[in-house]
């Protein structure tokens, strides 16, 4: 019932001095009759609680923190460690040849089975919605890691009207991949396939509704060699799919319901601009990060300058008189400085590495990813309207 701001606000409406004794008996009984309403309310909101859900699953239990998470849930906790997982490595499989086509309703029924809707909360409030793919029959979710960055807790609801709540088994951050771990078993797991043709149908199976999964069509708009994805070169590809918010972690598949890759909202690449493009990790990289997670706890051999680089844009760096080059725009770690009384600030802009010219962050990590961790680097760098020369050793990312 919405209230009458006129009718129960002293701040909106001035009563006579005089009137306060003719009405205060009618204002007692209105008081006293909606202390009556309040206390039902709660006495209903207890019992309903306490009542078994109509879609709880057999022998389920409910978690102990429920603001948002149905009656009937499987509860385990949130560490953001791997927590002993066992992180089998995904299999690619070979596409069909051969086979006729799926239906778009097969491909629904049939791949809706391994598609989950991913919800993060912090102290109760919905952080991020986005979607998960099953990847193993005994629980594990693959989703985007900034769906779930900074939540205390992490559902997963299952196509079969199942809710978990979910721990983090690994994460990473370049490739902006994450696996979670449900208390499940006997799940369908996704096949995933090798990179498609570019022009070839694909279906995009999401979650941009929050708990209702949608499926929508387009093709295969291109496949992006050595793209810099968070400063490091990756392949990735494009659909005209469109790739809302609630799509990311959603698998691209293709008219067989195999999973051709991964789609990502949030996923930039550097030096392009273009910022209404829909990317998509393919499946042969989420294979390479996944196997990485699963023998190491995390992808080796990264080499990485300690902080986070960016490109200034060129209208401010014109009108601001700065050079061409790469931003240092958060530190990242602690650089390894040969020279201890110099390292890489907050502001810095590099324009060279060991000789060579950087204009934008793609030059710069080009060249960075030609060595390798533990490499010694001479940037050249602008800091205060003055140059100067940094060595530091690359450090693992």
């Amino acid at each position: 019932m919405k209230h009458d701001e006129n009718r129960y606000s002293d701040g909106y409406i001035e009563y006579p001095a005089n009137s306060l004794n003719r009405f205060g008996g009618r204002a007692t009984a209105v008081i006293v009759m909606l202390c009556c309403m309040i206390v039902m309310s709660a006495v209903s909101l207890v019992v309903v609680s306490l009542l078994p859900s109509a879609n709880a699953a057999p022998g389920a239990t409910a978690p102990v923190r429920t603001p948002i998470v149905p009656t009937g849930v499987v509860a385990a906790p949130i560490d953001g460690t791997s927590n002993g997982v066992e992180l089998a490595p995904i299999r690619i499989a070979p596409r069909p040849s051969g086979f006729e086509a799926l239906s778009y309703g097969e491909i629904y029924s049939q791949c809706s089975r391994f598609v989950a809707a991913v919800s993060a909360q912090l102290s109760g409030r919905v952080l991020s919605h986005g979607t998960g793919i099953v990847v193993s029959a005994d629980g594990l979710i693959l989703t985007c890691s900034h769906l779930i960055d900074g939540a205390d807790e992490i559902s997963v609801a299952l196509s079969s009207g199942e809710v978990h709540i979910a721990r983090i088994a690994a994460t990473d951050s370049v490739s902006d991949l994450a696996l979670l771990k449900i208390a499940a078993s006997e799940l369908t797991p996704a096949e995933f396939t090798e990179v498609s043709n570019v022009g070839d149908t694909m279906l995009l199976l999401g979650n941009p509704l929050n708990h209702t999964l949608l499926l929508t069509d387009g093709i295969l708009s291109g496949i992006v060699e050595n793209a810099i994805v968070n400063g490091y070169p990756m392949t990735i590809m494009t659909t005209n799919a469109i790739v809302e918010s609630g799509h990311s972690g959603a698998p691209l598949l293709n008219l067989h319901g195999q999973v051709v890759g991964v789609a990502n909202s949030r996923m930039r690449v550097a030096g392009t601009g273009a910022t209404s493009v829909n990317y998509v990790l393919p499946a042969q990289t989420v294979k390479r990060v996944i196997d990485d997670l699963s023998r190491y706890g995390k992808v080796p051999g990264r080499p990485s300058l300690g902080v986070v680089i960016e490109d200034l844009p060129i209208s401010y760096a014109v009108f601001s008189g700065l050079p061409e080059g790469a931003h240092v725009s958060r530190m990242q770690r602690s650089a390894v400085a040969i020279d201890s009384a110099t390292a890489l600030i907050l502001g810095d802009i590099i324009t060279a590495i060991d000789g060579v010219a950087v204009r934008n962050v793609t030059e710069l990590m080009s060249e960075v990813n030609r060595r390798k961790v533990g490499d010694e680097v001479e940037l050249a760098v602008w800091r205060r309207n003055a140059e100067l020369t940094v060595s530091i050793a690359l450090t693992e990312f």
